[in-house]
């Protein structure tokens, strides 16, 4: 089989082993000895895999952790590698720093690399030099083919680093002496880490959520590639000092006014008036700027107990980096926590009101660029909303605004639904085509009709009309009936 119409992509952490199956956002990782199940070629490739990941010279890896993904194109791959870099983004993060009294990391960022192995043809000099190198060890010949290509792997490491092997090749991670732990397993590392903290556990729902691009996922994701870049064994001090310094201002939104200030206060305001963290804020933050502005960091420990405003000569104790560590960990628990809280109580719906929610549905169904499916499914929770909130006084509300969303709802339901009976066809038609008038008693009729339709239908599930339009239909006949009949009396 060409590997070129493989269907799927091998996604592995070269340096993590499991000793179980452990699902992260919506992928399953699995010890690479356990291909019980997988078809017969996506086990071929994985063995393959296995085969190519080594640690340190001749020694080749037993055991990592892989999972299946559909096939990611190494040339448009920039939505699907976001997916898995919030995974391994993730993943580091749990494995950061436990220990945060010695200051010391159980495992830089660089351990919890992934790599993303997709089956391609390969030109073989990309897999194999062949200037001014000395193969030290013998290496299984290449199948090489009239044009130069072999069967092998697009790869992509650290989701930045792009590589080319075939069966034979050695894969190294993006550390040049990494530790292979004892007591390291995925599955049991994850389980005990949502076990014991709130900022593990809603970090692992964050990555089970479908829309994980709203304000708070896209800025804690972005504040934990920054915190992960700090822990780096690639980064000086100073570069960690910066790194550290952009994942809590990402984290707390600092403006760019009066930021010292702000940072200080900010951190203060998640975690508390604690005796002397406002002096680690201040401390930390005039080592950042010394950082950027001066090239190095100077003191890079923190002084627990000032005498004077000279802190020069003063007794220090342990690095500002680790306690900033700590205090990102604990903002960053502190504002998910919050972000669940908020989500759980509804509190971004219970702050809109229904007028902006018509207006909302009349933009999405008028959008042209998206797929009438599309559309009708993005009204679903539109509709939902304006039905759970339709006894709220609403003061917004304008007859015409909800006459538009339903005659916008009725001409996309004529475009897209199949098999709907004549009698719903007429009266949408005649609620898509009511004229526009200054007492809007067309449009007030024809929805009307269109309601008792609805009311008449035997089995609303099988109607071909999506339940979203006549949740909307229905609602806006509750707000606007009265307005029918004393336009139709007088």
């Amino acid at each position: 089989m060409d590997p070129r119409d493989k269907t799927y992509s091998v996604v592995v952490f070269p340096l993590l082993k499991t000793g179980r199956p452990v699902r992260l956002g919506s992928l399953e990782f699995r010890s690479t000895d356990d291909l019980d199940g997988l078809p017969e070629d996506q086990a071929g490739s994985v063995t393959e895999i296995t085969r190519m990941l080594f640690a340190l010279g001749d020694q080749r890896i037993k055991r990592a952790s892989y999972a299946i993904v559909d096939r990611v194109d190494r040339v448009n791959a920039s939505a699907g590698l976001v997916a898995l870099g919030d995974v391994e983004a993730v993943v580091a993060y749990f494995y950061a720093s436990p220990r945060h009294e010695f200051n010391d990391l159980f495992l830089t960022p660089e351990h919890a690399s992934i790599a993303v192995l997709t089956p391609n043809r390969v030109a073989s000099e990309l897999v194999r030099l062949s200037f001014n190198v000395i193969d030290a060890a013998k290496h299984v010949d290449l199948k090489v083919d009239e044009t130069g290509f072999v069967d092998g792997y697009d790869g992509v490491i650290g989701l930045r680093y792009h590589f080319w092997v075939a069966p034979g090749s050695r894969l190294y991670g993006t550390t040049p002496h990494p530790i292979l732990n004892h007591s390291q397993d995925l599955a049991s590392d994850v389980e005990r880490a949502a076990c014991a903290r709130a900022d593990y556990r809603l970090l692992l729902q964050l990555l089970e959520e479908c829309d994980r691009g709203g304000d708070i996922g896209s800025r804690v994701f972005t504040a934990v590639r920054w915190f992960n870049r700090a822990n780096s064994e690639h980064r000086d001090e100073a570069e960690s000092f910066i790194c550290l310094s952009v994942a809590l201002e990402t984290l707390l939104c600092v403006p760019h006014d009066a930021k010292k200030d702000r940072f200080v206060d900010a951190i203060a305001l998640l975690l508390g008036r604690v005796p002397r963290l406002e002096d680690w804020a201040t401390q930390f933050y005039e080592a950042r700027s010394r950082a950027v502005h001066e090239g190095n960091v100077g003191q890079v420990a923190f002084v627990p107990k000032l005498t004077s405003s000279k802190r020069k000569g003063a007794p220090t104790y342990q690095s500002l980096l680790a306690y900033g560590r700590e205090v990102f960990q604990l903002c960053l628990g502190t504002v998910l926590t919050g972000a669940s809280l908020s989500s759980h109580a509804d509190l971004a719906t219970k702050l809109t009101s229904n007028s902006e929610r018509f207006e909302a549905v009349s933009r999405t169904l008028a959008d042209d660029s998206l797929p009438l499916a599309v559309r009708l499914e993005r009204l679903d929770p539109l509709a939902r909303a304006i039905n759970r909130y339709r006894y709220v006084p609403d003061t917004g509300l304008t007859t015409p605004m909800m006459l538009g969303a339903c005659r916008a709802a009725a001409s996309v339901t004529l475009e897209s639904a199949r098999d709907i009976s004549e009698g719903l066809t007429n009266a949408l038609t005649a609620l898509a085509d009511a004229p526009r008038t200054d007492r809007d008693l067309e449009q007030l009729d024809a929805l009307r009709a269109l309601v008792d339709e609805f009311k008449g239908l035997p089995d609303r599930t099988t109607a071909g009309v999506s339940p979203a339009v006549i949740t909307l239909v229905e609602d806006t006949w509750r707000y606007v009936y009265r307005d029918y009949f004393s336009i139709k009396e007088s």
